[in-house]
């Protein structure tokens, strides 16, 4: 009797215990044991019975991918047989009927366009004479395979009023004759690249010139993170370049790498050139194998400013890595806060020429600070840092400098401010 009440007792005991415990099981927790189905929710787990159906979890799936899709674009392109694209197609057409689906087929930079987001697919297309209207923002993925092939070297690839990010531009070798990309007012031009392209000589002045970027008219324009490889010939340095700028303002350049550059040889040409322009921001970029007028700051060019940028100079017959001149018509005065500074420059050829050149033309104010300069010590050659080229050049400025194995300055300038502002030649200061 005894051991009967003893079983008893614990039998009242362990029940409670195992009750409580069982109330405290949940699908998140449970490592043992078998749990009614009624206790399961079948929408998270899948245990003795309980199954999803494949029509209820690709139901699911596809609320997922809409609600990603309203989140980051509003239009998708390219081809089904990828992913679920809303437009299917590799040309012009195909990015026009996309805009009509918004409300922005033939729209250019009004305002009253509703802000949308087009995603475009991997994939190789077509694309001559398009448009980004202000308020869209056409992008591919960082780092994919969007390329847009030029087809005819006439007519220019895409005109930007919004945001274009993400593409690559196949030249094909070709030496387009027109603007390949436009910047309007307020367009950036973001994460792109450029391979296989060449610049060659054309237009008349007046921005009618050929470029790969072309920002003319315009204002607040951006160009960010762009890359161009493989660029070829370029033996222009006056109507055209890579990237022109004519008679625009508050233009921003930033982060543009270039991998290789070759110039004729004879009269190089220019990577960069301004024109009528104010307030232009060179900045960030890394430049390799440059050479003469790489970047030339021309007629009417006010407040430019070339800061924290890095030349490789492999190249460089006459007329210098940065040059300020003043020699298209109309002319105008390039004027103070022309700003070079903080860049360094690695000059690796013979060639007994300048780095920063200030031709004998009319030009206030321009201050050189904090740049470094070295020429390889095992290349012939007396290579020269700054070149002022005349007493047109007045009260230029020059402080703060560090050179090496290269003359300091050759100055025919007006009122030339450099001796004991803290400019160093191998050691020495000037």
């Amino acid at each position: 009797m005894k051991k009967l009440g003893l079983i008893f007792i614990f039998g009242m005991i362990a029940g409670p215990l195992e009750a409580s415990h069982l109330q405290d099981i949940n699908a998140s927790n449970i490592s043992l044991g078998i749990l009614p189905n009624a206790r399961l929710d079948p929408s998270s787990v899948t245990l003795q019975g309980n199954s999803i159906s494949l029509s209820a979890l690709q139901a699911q799936v596809d609320t997922v991918q809409g609600a990603a899709r309203a989140r980051y674009s509003s239009i998708i392109v390219g081809t089904v047989t990828l992913y679920s694209a809303d437009i299917d197609g590799t040309d012009t057409e195909t990015l026009n009927q996309a805009l009509g689906l918004i409300g922005a087929r033939g729209a250019t930079s009004a305002s009253t366009i509703t802000p949308h987001v087009i995603f475009m697919q991997e994939g190789v297309y077509t694309i001559t004479g398009a448009t980004i209207p202000k308020n869209v923002h056409l992008y591919a993925a960082p780092g994919s395979s969007t390329i847009w092939a030029m087809t005819n070297s006439v007519a220019n690839m895409v005109t930007i009023y919004g945001t274009l990010d993400g593409i690559t531009f196949d030249l094909g070798n070709r030496s387009p004759t027109s603007k390949v990309v436009n910047l309007s007012t307020g367009a950036q031009l973001l994460n792109c690249k450029f391979i296989n392209s060449t610049i060659s000589n054309g237009g008349t002045g007046g921005g009618t010139g050929s470029a790969l970027v072309a920002i003319v008219r315009s204002s607040g324009s951006i160009v960010k993170n762009l890359i161009i490889e493989n660029m070829g010939n370029v033996n222009d340095y006056t109507n055209s370049a890579p990237i022109m700028i004519y008679n625009s303002v508050d233009t921003i350049l930033d982060n543009i790498t270039v991998s290789t550059m070759q110039t004729d040889g004879s009269s190089n040409g220019s990577f960069i050139t301004t024109l009528y322009s104010t307030r232009t921001w060179i900045q960030n970029s890394d430049f390799r194998s440059v050479g003469a007028y790489f970047i030339n700051v021309n007629s009417g060019s006010r407040d430019t400013m070339i800061i924290n940028n890095k030349f490789l100079c492999d190249d460089v017959t006459t007329g210098g890595v940065i040059f300020l001149q003043n020699n298209v018509t109309p002319a105008n005065v390039i004027s103070t806060m022309t700003y070079i500074a903080g860049n360094v420059f690695h000059y690796a050829t013979a060639a007994n020429n300048p780095i920063i050149n200030l031709s004998n033309n009319t030009m206030f104010g321009v201050h050189i600070k904090g740049n470094v300069a070295r020429k390889e010590s095992a290349i012939a050659g007396t290579a020269t840092f700054i070149n002022i080229g005349g007493g047109g050049v007045n009260k230029t400025v020059i402080q703060d400098n560090w050179v090496e194995g290269m003359t300091f300055i050759s100055d025919g300038g007006t009122s030339t401010q450099f001796a004991s502002f803290g400019n160093f030649v191998n050691g020495v200061e000037q």
